[in-house]
């Protein structure tokens, strides 16, 4: 298994280089804490599959992430549905960069 800090990276550079995709977490989530689940959903991952197996390795099954997800103020997606692309805060120019208050941007 990859350590924790390697796969946030690497959700949150698939969001910042693929805004309009779907980012899942899969296979291997059921060894994640809740914590670090939601923390990868922080960081821009946004669907999840869910079930009590997928293919030959276990996974979370949707009882429980119906409770992380209300917990945590997630909801599942529709079938079809399109997560809508955040758009990315604008740049103020250098010569005004000390008037603008910064911008944290969330997923």
């Amino acid at each position: 298994m990859i350590p924790f800090d390697r796969l946030l990276r690497t959700v949150a550079t698939a969001r910042v280089v693929m805004p309009g995709t779907i980012v899942r977490l899969a296979a291997g989530r059921i060894a994640l804490s809740e914590e670090q689940q939601v923390a990868c959903f922080q960081a821009g991952a946004n669907a999840v599959f869910t079930g009590e197996k997928m293919l030959t390795t276990e996974c979370n099954g949707w009882g429980e992430d119906r409770i992380m997800f209300e917990k945590w103020g997630y909801y599942p997606m529709k079938s079809f549905e399109k997560p809508e692309p955040k758009q990315a805060p604008s740049v103020a120019p250098l010569d005004q960069a000390e008037t603008v208050a910064p911008v944290a941007a969330s997923t």
